[in-house]
């Protein structure tokens, strides 16, 4: 199975960058396409530059598929000094009549 590109990216920098400081429990939780679209919105404003994964892992069936990895992003605030948030994200997806959805993306920061 291939995951589309596209699908990876705004999954995973919706988890990167809508997320809990570092110190935080837990992060808001997004759902729907008019959340997800502001979160991106407020992100790119706030200055997201680069997102690298640097380590993945796929396990699928025909109707579920589980993706973990180790990410970093390059946030550039304007007027500020660039900021690096590692993470390890697992989004977990099911197969519906049009495709694949997520059904949840959990992330903790990395080391």
């Amino acid at each position: 199975m291939s995951l589309p590109t596209t699908l990876f990216a705004a999954a995973l920098g919706a988890a990167v960058l809508s997320a809990a400081p570092a110190g935080a429990q837990v992060g808001p939780i997004l759902s729907g396409r008019d959340q997800i679209r502001e979160v991106w919105a407020r992100n790119f404003a706030a200055g997201y530059d680069r997102l690298s994964v640097t380590q993945h892992r796929a396990e699928t069936g025909s109707d579920r598929a589980a993706l973990v990895m180790v990410w970093n992003a390059t946030v550039s605030p304007q007027g500020q000094a660039p900021q690096q948030v590692t993470g390890r994200s697992l989004l977990y997806l099911v197969r519906v009549a049009d495709g694949w959805l997520i059904s949840a993306d959990m992330w903790q920061p990395g080391r």
